[in-house]
């Protein structure tokens, strides 16, 4: 199997991981972008954001930024961070509501639960085992 030789080739393997352990049963996309900004409603600022998930029809996106996401162990955090929203999107109906907050306690037991699983039950080394395209 070949080693992943950076960042983005062990996203790939790892997003694979997440989705073999964790099944969203939908489509889900990987997606780097340069940078992910926004405008702050409040204080007129340009926001920049380590990632971010959203819905086109019933596929599911996650984009991570290559300027933020320049370690190999922020990748990682952010794209679980990522995949969260991504399993809790159908299930919690909590994602994009503005009546909820978009990081429930659920929301944290669950990325708590993975990077557990990824740092203490050999997730890192199984995700080694993923084909990189």
């Amino acid at each position: 199997m070949p080693k992943a030789r950076n960042r983005f080739e062990r996203s790939q393997q790892v997003f694979l991981w997440l989705k073999d352990i964790w099944p969203c049963g939908r489509p889900v996309e990987l997606v780097w972008l340069k940078q992910i900004t926004e405008v702050d409603k409040e204080t007129g600022k340009l926001e920049q954001f380590y990632g971010e998930t959203w819905r086109d029809g019933r596929k599911l996106i996650i984009n991570l930024s290559s300027k933020k996401n320049r370690q190999w162990t922020t990748m990682i955090d952010t794209l679980v961070h990522e995949y969260v929203h991504v399993l809790q999107w159908g299930p919690a109906s909590l994602e994009h509501n503005p009546k909820c907050d978009d990081h429930p306690v659920a929301f944290f037991a669950m990325e708590g639960e993975i990077k557990a699983v990824w740092n203490y039950d050999h997730g890192s080394e199984d995700a080694d085992e993923y084909e990189i395209e």
